[in-house]
């Protein structure tokens, strides 16, 4: 496994365990409705339960896993990126997405059950 494939798995692999740990702390305090989408002009469009949180979690996980899966098993020739290029963007990708997923959800429990 090279450097950066396991610098992406624990990357996302932290950023998961953050999120579980997060929601299993501040679970009670969480208000039962919060605001899901928030739109260009900054005011809130859509609300909904505590549980959309746990999804972020669960879909952050997904996320992660369902890429080392494709790293595991990106073409080799066609196209205008390499293998290794694929599993560079891939793997940049997945951190990225896990990060921001956990950045969204942290600043929804810290806003709402403190």
């Amino acid at each position: 496994m090279n450097s950066l494939r396991k610098f992406s798995l624990f990357v996302c692999s932290m950023a998961s365990l953050a999120h579980f740990v997060l929601l299993s702390i501040f679970w009670q305090r969480i208000p039962a409705r919060i605001p899901v989408h928030i739109g260009l002009s900054g005011s809130i469009d859509n609300y909904g339960g505590k549980h959309s949180l746990l999804y972020l979690a669960v879909l952050g996980t997904g996320v992660a896993v369902l890429s080392f899966m494709l790293s595991n098993h990106a073409p080799i020739s066609g196209g205008y990126l390499s293998a290794k290029n694929k599993q560079l963007v891939l793997h940049l990708a997945s951190m990225i997405i896990c990060l921001l997923l956990l950045l969204f959800s942290g600043q929804i429990i810290f806003r709402y059950s403190l």
